[in-house]
């Protein structure tokens, strides 16, 4: 689909997205790019085009790239394209981080330690001021660009709560799972419990990356049974997103618990020369969902999402305008009056205020607690004050990670969240 790509992107010419076999796949998840399978390969499962599945692992194996096609020496070591770019990208639609060509990745990229990359590339890289570019899917997306990157509009990798497509939530470009993150340890601590004694549901923790979620808060006056967050990491060494807040206590005898919010993405630029930031780049984790009335009490509020990842990477770095990865807000616990749901806790949308957590419902549900912003972390949720029905308040998610990899005159004269290492 040569001419497939104009359609999405305003582009000075046109040109053919390369597929590049190799990439390293999960079969029970569709994150390979159009047009290759899930395919078993020697010792582990891969993205290929062709071949016998379970055959030779040099079938479609990516070609060599020349070395005046490789770009960067940072997070993402040297990051070798199949052909140079040759023409100018203004980015103006939905990208689709799963998939090659008609807007998406040109190239998608094994990473070692990390997720397979959605890479698009050009001369020069832009958003206009007023558009929006929104990422999805389950590969983080690295824009390339062998001179410059101008964001003039928004780059949003966020998660939104109350963002679906076909009923399902739908996360930013990159984010994890709970079972992503708990392959490394990282599962958000979820606050689901065995509640005894008609007490309501603990709330869950917040989800942890570069800082740590705020805890759950107790169902019920006197439970101590509650999600505890899992400790903040150090900046990773690959390109990878947040992760999500934990599902919140059912009540006694089941049901009311509340699901987490989703975690924030994963975005890189990459220029040769220079990159600039006069709009704005989102990268956080969404607000966890509110308790709801179980069989005998309610149940907990949900974790809200850690923020997601960012990174810069040029000879010369200007950001005026805004970078920030927050946390989500917590859920609301479900209160002890007959109904009496949980709030949601909120989005982030303001860089300087933290997205705050939803109200308990009525008759004791805790409220949960506010995201992550700046270096404050995530905050706990509060605990249910009625004895024996109220559910616990979802933790606030934690703090991203920004990372910026620039040389003088580099200046972050804008609004960073978190700081960036």
């Amino acid at each position: 689909m040569r001419f497939g790509y104009c359609a999405i992107l305003a582009l000075s010419a046109c040109y053919a997205p390369q597929v590049v076999g190799g990439a390293p796949c999960d079969p029970s998840r569709d994150s390979c790019p159009t047009g290759q399978t899930c395919q078993p390969v020697g010792s582990g499962n891969y993205c290929m085009t062709g071949g016998t599945r379970g055959g030779d692992a040099s079938v479609d194996a990516p070609p060599l790239s020349d070395a005046g096609s490789c770009f960067g020496d940072k997070l993402l070591g040297s990051v070798c394209l199949q052909r140079t770019p040759t023409m100018s990208l203004s980015l103006a639609a939905t990208i689709n981080t799963a998939s090659v060509g008609a807007g998406n990745c040109s190239e998608i990229h094994a990473q070692t330690g990390g997720p397979s990359l959605c890479i698009i590339a050009g001369t020069t890289i832009s958003v206009a001021a007023g558009a929006t570019v929104r990422a999805i899917g389950a590969n983080p997306l690295v824009l390339i660009a062998t001179k410059s990157i101008n964001i003039d509009g928004g780059l949003d990798v966020s998660s939104h709560s109350n963002d679906t497509i076909a009923g399902g939530a739908v996360l930013g470009a990159g984010a994890r799972t709970a079972a992503d993150c708990a392959v490394i340890g990282l599962d958000g601590s979820p606050g689901k419990q065995v509640n005894t004694n008609f007490y309501g549901g603990g709330g869950a923790a917040g989800g942890s990356f570069g800082g740590a979620g705020g805890a759950g808060g107790a169902g019920g006056k006197g439970n101590v049974a509650h999600g505890t967050p899992a400790p903040a990491l150090a900046p990773p060494s690959v390109l990878v997103g947040g992760c999500p807040g934990g599902h919140g206590g059912d009540g006694d005898n089941g049901g009311g618990g509340a699901v987490g919010g989703n975690a924030g993405g994963a975005i890189y630029l990459l220029a040769g020369d220079s990159i600039a930031v006069t709009g704005k780049i989102n990268a956080s984790g969404a607000g966890g969902a509110g308790g709801g009335t179980g069989v005998d009490s309610s149940g907990g509020g949900g974790g809200g999402g850690a923020g997601g990842m960012i990174g810069l990477e040029a000879a010369r770095i200007t950001v005026s305008g805004s970078l920030y990865a927050n946390g989500g807000g917590g859920g609301g616990g479900g209160g002890g009056s007959p109904g009496a749901v949980g709030q949601p806790g909120a989005d982030p949308t303001v860089v300087t205020t933290a997205a705050s957590g939803g109200g308990g419902g009525g008759g004791g549900g805790g409220n949960g607690g506010g995201g992550s912003v700046a270096a404050q972390p995530g905050t706990a949720g509060l605990q249910g004050t009625n004895n024996n029905e109220s559910g616990g308040g979802g933790g606030g998610g934690g703090a991203g990670v920004i990372r910026v990899f620039g040389v003088p005159p580099t200046s972050l004269g804008g609004t960073v969240s978190p700081p960036a290492t």
